[in-house]
């Protein structure tokens, strides 16, 4: 089965003419590999439930589970992609966005401040 063929490929790159379309399919592929996407689900697993057991210990380091849950919501992105699960995916996408109002909010605005 090529790159084109696959289920990733079918569900994730829509039909039409693409200048990357080369490259995007072999971002797919890989992203598809089994090591791949076994690697992505534990990290992203892995760090999602560190960053939960920082936010839960209501300690000074606690908003540190912010970052750590963006590298959940990232790895775990990769592993919808690769996946071809839309609905993940798009779950993700949203965390992630609420992970970087996190880490403004709790990290980088008080730096600013001073």
């Amino acid at each position: 089965m090529s790159a084109s063929d696959s289920p990733v490929s079918k569900a994730l790159l829509p039909a039409g003419p693409h200048l990357p379309r080369q490259a995007s399919r072999a971002l797919l592929t890989f992203l598809g590999d089994p090591r791949v996407t076994r690697f992505n689900e534990w990290l992203g697993a892995l760090t999602g439930i560190t960053g939960a057991l920082l936010m839960a210990s209501n300690q000074w380091f606690s908003p540190a589970g912010y970052p750590v849950w963006l590298v959940s919501s990232l790895s775990l992105s990769l592993f919808a992609i690769g996946k071809g699960y839309r609905g993940i995916l798009l779950l993700q996408g949203v965390f992630t966005v609420i992970n970087l109002m996190g880490l403004w909010q709790w990290l980088v605005k008080p730096l600013l401040a001073g």
